[in-house]
């Protein structure tokens, strides 16, 4: 996984070992590499095993955020540390390299997909799409469910219009920033078959 992460910053997912690399392209000079630590203060359980997606916040605030195949989704701030993430958040499984995360347009939120686990009561596999705040805890605010298989490439969207037309599907006891609700809209218009 690649982006453009700044006006003249590249980051690169690196080898299974895991780590994001940062590209000064100006001078095609490594600026450094982000690992795939825990954030200090915070403990998590996992073996870092690669990168399946990295993102850049589109609202310029700099920030990237990772996906960690068999651990959590990283967020970053290089321009505050390159010795590891600020935050982290927990929730899906990311089991495959296909699992993507992904900022809202606005950078206040953060989606990712999910590769499923077993329900508690019927055993079988349950798909969600998680939903957090960017400044918030590791926890997600809420689920998107009726995923029949794995969640991979989830996107925002950026279309007001669009996002007013839909608003009507919603119940109208919702109250959601524009940012999600065009991503809720989305997953709730989607045909059974689609999702």
């Amino acid at each position: 996984s690649v982006t453009f992460a700044g006006k003249n910053l590249v980051a690169a997912a690196m080898d299974r070992t895991g780590g994001i690399r940062l590209w000064d392209v100006r001078s095609s000079r490594i600026l450094g590499d982000l690992p795939q630590t825990p954030p200090p203060g915070q403990t998590t359980n996992y073996e870092s095993s690669g990168v399946t997606s990295i993102a850049a916040d589109p609202s310029g605030s700099g920030l990237l955020l990772s996906s960690v195949f068999n651990g959590p989704v990283l967020l970053y701030d290089p321009a505050l540390s390159l010795s590891g993430p600020v935050r982290h958040f927990e929730g899906p499984h990311i089991n495959s390299f296909f699992i993507r995360a992904s900022f809202s347009p606005d950078g206040s939120h953060v989606v990712c997909g999910d590769g499923g686990s077993k329900g508690p009561r019927s055993g079988r596999p349950r798909h969600f799409a998680y939903v957090w705040e960017t400044k918030g805890g590791p926890k997600a605010i809420f689920r998107l469910y009726g995923h029949k298989k794995e969640v991979s490439d989830v996107a925002w969207t950026r279309d007001a219009a669009e996002w007013t037309k839909r608003r009507k599907a919603l119940d109208p006891f919702v109250v959601l920033p524009g940012d999600m609700l065009g991503l809720v809209a989305d997953h709730l218009l989607a045909s059974p078959a689609q999702r």
